[in-house]
């Protein structure tokens, strides 16, 4: 009868992520005090790293499980699947375009408007070729001193998944262009030169 069932319930059933290529699904069965023989086993390509035995598998792929319950006792058995997700999307950088370091502004701002924003986005600017310490380093945006090449790194802190881009500070090296006139000559009739 249905009565002799056991009752199985998927308590926990993480995703991969970039943090977690291992997830341990966590199930129960009732009634409690049963005897039971427990089986995991993959059905599409999934990968029983330990645990296929008991309640609480370690499981190393995106895929579709399941598992078997049989109550030694009644022989009667139940399945449940579980399906375990895959979340690695990387989330979106954006560094903007390159920006030119002049001698009138002796600073620039550097912008990752366009990147992923939320609360679990966490923002990290460093100098990696020349440049000065960006300030500061865990915004969206933040300032820089000198030319050089900067990196955006945006981290997603609930999958582990990290973005990159980078943005160029240049110098406007261009010299000015100084034109002096040729001045007219003094002679002893024109003593004032314009």
């Amino acid at each position: 009868s249905s009565a002799d069932l056991p009752e199985i319930t998927i308590t926990d059933a993480p995703a991969i992520t970039c943090n977690d290529s291992e997830v341990v699904v966590i199930a129960t069965v009732s009634p409690a005090e049963a005897d039971y023989t427990i089986t995991w086993t993959s059905l599409e390509g999934g990968t029983i790293v330990s645990g296929e035995n008991t309640l609480m598998p370690t499981l190393g792929a995106a895929a579709d499980y399941q598992i078997e319950v049989v109550n030694n006792t009644t022989g009667c058995t139940a399945l449940q699947q579980v399906t375990i997700a895959l979340d690695t999307v990387p989330p979106l950088a954006t560094a903007g375009d390159d920006v030119t370091l002049t001698c009138a502004k002796d600073s620039v701002v550097l912008s990752g408007l366009g990147s992923s924003e939320g609360a679990s986005i966490v923002y990290t600017w460093s100098a990696l070729d020349g440049g000065s310490p960006p300030n500061p380093t865990d915004a969206l945006q933040t300032t820089v001193t000198a030319a050089g090449t900067y990196m955006l790194e945006v981290r997603d802190t609930l999958t582990g998944c990290v973005a990159t881009d980078m943005v160029m500070v240049v110098p406007d090296t261009a010299l000015p262009n100084v034109q002096i006139a040729q001045p007219d000559i003094l002679t002893c009739t024109m003593n004032i030169v314009e």
